[in-house]
């Protein structure tokens, strides 16, 4: 029966996957070289930032764009190619490369979903550290309260892709509420100048640092 679920599982998973072609997986690789070089740079948070600030991307659109790259948004590939590419140009710009460049020495020696994978691999420790960054030094990032929601749920769409964050939202009472999966959910707020975890129905109810789930 495991064996039987498993497949099942990877079957399901491989029909939400966008057109695995040469095409495909090389506009996947150039977005992941131009990543690496910002991480190298240090200047990720920047570009995360950018796209966690802007309103006109829900939360889900946000998972699509830097965690589930290797899927269709809404089983739209127009859509998700133009993520792509909305992702690109940001990521160009300081990169030292041009799309030219990038896309010359991107190959398709890997399926999308290898892709998909190597690019939450890439941004999981990348989005940790920032949270904690949002937490210790709050002077140093222009975000609210709101953006460090998005964040937050954008890290736990790299940690679990098969129940990612579909909204991120802070209520009235400055509690930020990550829903995920079907019905799954998880609350945050700060509590003194550290974000915890509290409980879903009473949100007075505190519980561990949100570092610890940050693994």
């Amino acid at each position: 029966m495991k064996v039987v679920y498993v497949l099942i599982f990877c079957t399901s998973l491989y029909v939400l996957a966008t057109d695995d072609t040469s095409d495909d997986r090389k506009k996947l690789k150039a977005t992941n070289i131009l990543i690496q070089v910002h991480i190298d740079e240090e200047t990720i948070w920047d570009k995360i930032k950018y796209f966690a600030c802007h309103n006109n991307y829900s939360m889900e659109q946000l998972t699509f764009i830097f965690a589930l790259p290797e899927q269709d948004y809404d089983n739209n590939p127009i859509t998700q190619h133009r993520f792509e590419r909305e992702l690109q140009v940001q990521l160009l710009i300081g990169s030292g490369y041009n799309a030219d460049r990038v896309h010359q020495i991107a190959h398709d020696l890997f399926s999308v979903n290898a892709l998909g994978m190597d690019r939450r691999i890439m941004l999981k420790p990348v989005l940790r550290l920032l949270i904690i960054d949002i937490i210790i030094h709050p002077g140093s990032h222009d975000v609210n309260f709101s953006s460090t929601c998005r964040i937050i749920g954008l890290f736990m769409s790299t940690k679990f892709p098969t129940s990612y964050t579909k909204t991120a939202d802070v209520l009235t009472d400055n509690t930020c509420v990550i829903c995920h999966g079907e019905t799954d959910m998880k609350s945050y707020k700060y509590v003194g100048a550290s974000i915890h975890a509290v409980d879903n129905d009473n949100h007075a109810f505190v519980k561990d640092s949100i570092v610890l789930e940050l693994g």
